[in-house]
């Protein structure tokens, strides 16, 4: 037995002198057509996820205290086994006191920064050094290696 598929759909056409209907042009499967699997979009792109609660984090658990990292851990909520602040993406607040650094890393595609208050500069051996500020937002690809974070100026004060 041969599976066939269906190319193209059923078109009506009108010319000036009449209608003409067009009749899909069914054919034989490829080898490669029969071994393919095809997967319905939506259910891979908007897989089934537990619901993302809306929780605030105070700013005194950031603004203050030694240069540390603080996870953003929502996992008990959404009764997941691994540390999450949604079900794909872990996030966390880096406080770097003056003077100070702090290396990270990262098993993740990529990293992103939101930089609440100071100026710094961020650096990896793999993508070199891109200095911030306040308000400023950027991303760094994907890395193997330590990335190092330093904080030169915070409340607008030299440091």
């Amino acid at each position: 037995m041969s599976l066939q598929t269906i190319t193209s759909s059923t078109e009506t056409v009108e010319s000036p002198n009449k209608r003409m209907k067009f009749m899909p042009e069914v054919r034989d499967l490829t080898i490669q057509e029969q071994d393919s699997r095809i997967y319905e979009y939506t259910s891979a792109a908007n897989p089934n996820m537990a619901p993302v609660p809306v929780l605030v984090h105070p700013a005194s658990l950031h603004e203050s205290g030694p240069t540390r990292i603080i996870p953003f851990d929502l996992s008990e909520h959404m009764n997941m086994s691994y540390p999450a602040t949604s079900p794909n993406l872990m996030a966390y607040f880096l406080r770097i006191c003056p003077n100070e650094s702090l290396n990270t890393r990262a098993s993740a595609t990529s990293q992103a920064f939101y930089i609440i208050r100071g100026s710094g500069s961020t650096s990896s051996k793999e993508h070199g050094e891109i200095e911030w500020s306040e308000g400023d937002l950027f991303v760094l690809p994907k890395t193997d290696e330590e990335v190092v974070h330093k904080v030169y100026y915070y409340y607008n004060k030299i440091i």
